[in-house]
């Protein structure tokens, strides 16, 4: 017997999940791996009861899709998974931490050996209240052509030139890798897109389908029990243990 991948899944539904409009999305209410398992095991459940579902106006294709649908939204949840997980995220955040303590560094050095030259104490008050991203980019090249610009005052106190460098290539670092996280947090939006369409798809067909057993098995508690959610199940359970 031949088992499709989750990505020969993928491709049947790549079309309708890219069109999905984006205001049918629903939210998503139950770990995707229960989610799927649930929807694997109806369209089983299903099978069995074919003839009666048909015979209660159930579109048999609903059934049908349960299983590449559900392949389609394990891929989905994988893929939107490792787009959040990138080493240029990792990167990121480690080149940033190292940017803002190689400012407060320079800033030490220049508020102490500048601090009696108005000009350059003005623009240093500036930059140390400078917070977002940009800016810490943007701060770190004015630093470095700070220390070239006052190098003979600096040099009173020692200062390590090779601090302007590093303030240099990491402001360039920066910024490439601003740029790349954020090319990927759009790719990370996309996939998540492609889920909750997946999800929303696989979750009208188990709706239908799950409506249609129950209202064939109104008068067959057993048999109308599998077509209930889990958590519907789990609290029916409670209440006949309780009675």
């Amino acid at each position: 017997m031949y088992f499709m991948s989750y990505e020969e899944s993928f491709s049947i539904w790549k079309q309708q999940l890219e069109a999905f409009p984006i205001d049918k999305l629903k939210k998503v209410n139950i770990p995707i791996h229960i989610f799927c398992a649930e929807a694997e095991a109806l369209a089983t459940a299903a099978k069995k009861d074919k003839t009666m579902l048909i015979k209660a106006g159930l579109d048999w294709h609903y059934v049908d899709d349960l299983k590449t649908l559900s392949g389609t939204l394990r891929y989905c949840e994988a893929n939107w998974k490792n787009a959040g997980q990138s080493s240029i995220e990792i990167l990121w955040k480690q080149k940033k931490q190292e940017a803002q303590d190689l400012k407060k560094e320079l800033l030490r050095h220049f508020n102490y050996a500048l601090h009696h030259l108005p000009a350059p104490k003005k623009q240093l008050s500036a930059i140390s209240k400078n917070r977002t991203i940009e800016k810490l980019i943007i701060d770190l090249k004015t630093l470095a052509k700070m220390g070239e610009e006052y190098a003979t005052t600096l040099s009173g106190i020692n200062f390590d030139v090779r601090l302007n460098t590093q303030a240099n290539e990491l402001s360039d670092e920066l910024a490439d890798l601003l740029a790349r996280k954020n090319t990927q947090q759009k790719s990370s939006q996309l996939q998540k897109q492609l889920r909750d369409a997946a999800f929303s798809l696989l979750m009208d067909r188990v709706s239908i389908i799950r409506t249609c057993g129950q209202y064939v098995f109104h008068n067959n508690k057993s048999r109308r029990i599998i077509y209930i959610s889990m958590n519907s199940r789990n609290h029916y359970m409670k209440s006949k243990t309780n009675q």
